[in-house]
């Protein structure tokens, strides 16, 4: 039995939309849309310290995949976070290539959307429109107490607008 699929990547990207199932005929952990190469659970190997918290940022972006549409009012969203551990802040600008030192030092407030607050709110997108092909940066922030055994949890975050 499988009890977390925490990677999956191809060689390339997938020619059609590929289904990861647990067996052949088995529930479906996650699609893989044409054009893909994967996905991955971007704090999978964190461990927490002995004697205090330990804060682990990690950087994704969502990207309006569309040729020539717009996403108006686009907003990142979180939809659940059931061990109250993972928090989201917005790149300061969209397509950025902004980096941190490494996994434990937060990103820089230049680089970030004001207010620079790592919460739980929605977030609106910079210029309230992701364009065509465009992408915004997505910090995430995970917090795990002193000695804390490695989260067996899901953190659902989403793009969210309308297309004209």
């Amino acid at each position: 039995m499988i009890e977390r699929v925490t990677k999956v990547e191809l060689a390339s990207a997938a020619i059609g939309t590929i289904t990861v199932r647990r067996s052949v005929a088995g529930a479906t952990v996650r699609v893989i849309p044409a054009t893909e190469r994967g996905f991955l659970m971007p704090f999978r190997k964190t461990a927490s310290a002995t004697g205090s918290t330990v804060n682990v940022y990690a950087k994704g972006f969502w990207k309006n995949t569309h040729a020539s549409l717009s996403l108006t009012t686009a907003k990142v969203k979180q939809n659940a976070d059931p061990d109250a551990r993972i928090t989201h802040l917005l790149a300061a600008a969209v397509n950025d290539a902004a980096t941190s030192t490494n996994r434990i030092t937060a990103p820089a407030v230049a680089d970030t959307q004001d207010p620079d607050t790592f919460d739980d709110t929605d977030k609106t997108v910079p210029g309230t429109d992701l364009a065509s092909l465009a992408a915004i940066g997505t910090w995430f922030r995970l917090q795990l107490p002193a000695a804390d055994p490695p989260p067996r949890t899901t953190y659902p975050s989403e793009l969210a607008g309308e297309s004209v």
